[in-house]
């Protein structure tokens, strides 16, 4: 196996022959999902600023100049929820242990859903306005942010807060924070003076 020919880094060699022994082997390895951003009615606007931010980031990220920039950057977001939820759970994770799950901007959509009337073709909000209301729908329950932690760092987190509802409760959080462009600016530490 290359992996283990190549990869020099302990840590990382570990890391990606979990993942595939997870992928070719048996599935007790597979990242479990403690975190979804889903659609829920009453929280609609908090939750759809969230997406959005998110989303836009990803967008940003995936519209860059090439793949090593990409990179970077996704490696720098996922360090920075890794080490956000270190702090807010209290627990040693290190890089590998999350995953974050961002659907890429625009793929969400239903469009180009069109119907054969007979004499000529149209859109299907052209026929009903329920094309409008099926594609809004759709958008609204298809994005999905999720996060995912590898098993043994989910048992680790789970012995500080017993419930994934828990859990997921301080990954939002964590994004929210991290999303909030006030939590991006460093004060300086204030000096006192006599």
């Amino acid at each position: 196996m290359q992996v283990k020919s190549n990869i020099t880094n302990s840590s990382l060699k570990e890391q990606l022959l979990k993942i595939c022994e997870c992928l070719l082997g048996e599935r007790r390895f597979l990242y479990r999902k403690i975190f979804d951003l889903s659609y829920e009615r009453e929280q609609e606007e908090e939750r759809l600023g969230l997406y959005k931010s998110l989303s836009e980031w990803s967008q940003r990220v995936n519209t860059s100049s090439g793949a090593f920039v990409f990179l970077q950057e996704v490696r720098a977001k996922r360090q920075t929820i890794t080490d956000a939820l270190s702090v807010e759970l209290k627990v040693d994770l290190k890089y590998g242990d999350v995953l974050l799950d961002i659907p890429p901007a625009g793929k969400d959509q239903v469009d180009d859903v069109f119907v054969d009337v007979g004499d000529r073709v149209k859109s299907i909000e052209e026929v009903s306005p329920m094309g409008t209301a099926v594609r809004d729908t759709f958008a609204n329950w298809t994005r999905s942010v999720r996060i995912f932690l590898d098993p043994i760092a989910l048992e680790r987190c789970l012995q500080v807060e017993p419930t994934r509802a828990v859990l997921g409760i301080h990954c939002k959080n964590v994004l929210e924070a991290i999303q909030n462009p006030q939590h991006q600016i460093k004060f300086p530490p204030m000096q006192r003076t006599n």
